[in-house]
């Protein structure tokens, strides 16, 4: 089935545990296509996916068209929509705002559209500027850690910092160094300049938070939440019994 689909890279006969979250993204998205509907709906799925993933992901829905069928691809990527799409229907807030064909495709209309005025060469709020500091709010100094090789990263406070980049470049792993889930082979993460981030624990006492890439896996503790429903149930029942 997924040679069928052209997947090659992934063993048939993995432990899904053993993949990498693109992976099982990925996997997720094949298997409801393996066996082919009229609609496919793909929402902001490309967004975890590597190049190769999009490539096959595009090629699926360009074969489903083509067997008479149709996909409701959802995206903020104008430049694939523009790629991938035969017609285009933007919403603004929940409300429609215009529908598209293919001939008129035009990125800064697309953009105006989206957003609701031209778009120019400035894109920042001026506002913004004034909540900006030079002291140092969280800061790595020659930080190593797994993937991590001598990052030296400054966030200022009142900045938004963003950190960009392909899957597995180490991104992720800069995220939980610097909340204290990774502990540095090397080098150290302060905040204000001086207190060392010692952990997890310590960051959530101190005001730092982490969102994690996977949700599902490294921020819920589901383990105790089925524990607690079950104790729940439990004394309902022996409640019920008493009464």
């Amino acid at each position: 089935m997924l040679e069928s689909i052209g997947v090659t890279e992934i063993d048939p006969g993995a432990v899904i545990d053993t993949l990498t979250f693109e992976e099982r993204k990925a996997l997720s998205n094949w298997q409801s296509v393996i066996y082919l509907s009229k609609l496919w709906i793909v929402d902001e799925t490309t967004t975890a996916l590597t190049v190769n993933g999009r490539d096959i992901l595009y090629k699926l829905m360009q074969n489903i068209r083509d067997q008479g069928g149709a996909v409701l691809f959802i995206s903020h990527d104008i430049e694939e929509i523009m790629k991938i799409c035969d017609s285009l229907t933007i919403l603004r807030d929940g409300v429609l705002t215009a529908e598209l064909s293919k001939d008129e495709f035009e990125e800064e209309k697309i953009k105006q559209l989206m957003i609701g005025r031209e778009m120019s060469a400035h894109y920042y709020r001026e506002d913004e500027k004034e909540n900006y500091q030079e002291e140092a709010a969280l800061e790595t100094k020659n930080l190593c850690c797994q993937s991590l090789k001598d990052i030296n990263v400054v966030l200022h406070k009142g900045e938004i910092l963003g950190v960009g980049g392909l899957s597995d470049c180490g991104m992720h792993d800069l995220g939980k160094a610097m909340f204290g889930l990774l502990k540095p082979d090397q080098g150290q993460v302060l905040m204000n300049g001086a207190n060392k981030v010692k952990s997890a624990r310590w960051s959530v006492e101190h005001g730092i938070a982490y969102l994690s890439k996977n949700r599902d896996r490294e921020a819920l503790m589901t383990i105790y939440c089925i524990k607690i429903i079950s104790v729940f149930l439990r004394l309902k029942i022996w409640l019920k019994e008493e009464s």
